[in-house]
């Protein structure tokens, strides 16, 4: 999911293994592609990274290219065995695009079965505590400008409660815009925290940037929450260094 947000009820996801054995990574938003580069030291993607475990500064090309790209779906990771994984990571407004609260439960439950005991869970979506319509039934986001195009996005009441739906237009210099309209679930804070809890999720750690920034209900734009699987400590005790 970029900026601009993937519409068709994309259920794609991420995992990474840290423990540094040859497992797979897993990227699942349809397309394989390498990384540009890590996240920046401090951000909170590079505790899954696997050379932060072994105390190396830089991942080589190498071991980039080691990675193993899987399409699925993630409400159904059967192919994968209950624990397979110490981190896991969800992002780019991925949950939202399931279509009940069913669904987001299901996957919840999914992550929880395939990571270990005591295994680390970032799940990032927008913040929908701060979506409210202005007059004109709209919440206005910034427009992204090009050389030749500008993307117009806000947010409008959706069919129900439970949804709102995001709405695009691509300006086109001397052509009229292309709309698109995709409904989201309303993932409020409130709601995730509480399925995570229900799923065998522990501890939260909630932010409002990549950056650790604190998590401000009205202002943040972002809401990620880190969460750990409940059970027992994890044997390989290099897991501990995924989080401070």
């Amino acid at each position: 999911m970029g900026a601009g947000e993937r519409g068709g009820g994309d259920r794609s996801f991420h995992t990474h293994d840290p423990a540094g054995k040859g497992k797979t990574a897993t990227d699942i938003p349809g397309c394989p592609r390498r990384l540009s580069r890590w996240p920046r030291e401090g951000d909170l993607l590079p505790q899954f990274c696997p050379h932060r475990l072994h105390g190396q500064r830089d991942t080589s090309q190498a071991e980039a290219a080691a990675a193993v790209f899987l399409v699925g779906d993630m409400l159904d990771l059967t192919r994968f065995p209950p624990g397979s994984f110490q981190g896991l990571y969800c992002i780019g407004n991925s949950l939202p695009h399931l279509i009940s609260e069913a669904q987001i439960r299901t996957a919840l439950a999914q992550f929880f079965r395939v990571l270990a005991p005591e295994g680390v869970l970032l799940l990032q979506t927008i913040n929908f505590d701060r979506v409210r319509f202005d007059s004109s039934g709209r919440f206005t986001l910034p427009t992204l400008k090009g050389r030749r195009a500008d993307l117009v996005r806000f947010y409008t009441p959706g069919p129900d409660p439970d949804h709102i739906y995001f709405e695009s237009e691509l300006c086109l210099s001397n052509d009229h815009p292309l709309r698109n309209r995709i409904p989201l679930f309303l993932l409020t804070r409130n709601r995730l925290e509480t399925w995570l809890q229900d799923a065998g999720f522990g501890s939260q750690m909630w932010y409002g940037s990549y950056e650790r920034k604190a998590y401000e209900p009205d202002t943040s734009f972002l809401s990620i929450v880190q969460a750990r699987a409940k059970g027992k400590p994890a044997k390989d005790t290099r897991a501990d260094s995924i989080v401070p």
